[in-house]
């Protein structure tokens, strides 16, 4: 990903990804937004939901928009972010080999 001030577009090259298809790319997908947070200064819990939502397909950010974490302005990115987690058996470490 190239360093610069502002977040990659959906088409561009090295945006983060994440398809829906395969709960294991979840945990990829945040790492990768992590980091673009943190090149750019993104700090507010808002902004990072919204632009967590910005790269998955349509169907997949609808059920996301969906969550209580996400519209509640006193739930955190990480509790965000957990919640997400959640929606994908298998999307983190801690259940898989359960």
């Amino acid at each position: 990903m190239s360093t610069n001030s502002a977040m990659p577009l959906r088409e561009e090259r090295g945006r983060p990804t994440f398809s829906g298809k395969d709960p294991r790319e979840l945990k990829r997908y945040f790492k990768e937004l992590d980091e673009c947070f943190t090149r750019i200064g993104v700090n507010d819990a808002t902004k990072k939901k919204q632009w967590a939502c910005f790269y998955p397909p349509v169907s997949t950010v609808e059920d996301w928009e969906l969550i209580p974490e996400y519209a509640d302005q006193t739930k955190s990115y990480e509790d965000f972010v957990k919640a997400i987690k959640n929606l994908y058996p298998g999307a983190d470490d801690d259940n898989r080999f359960t």
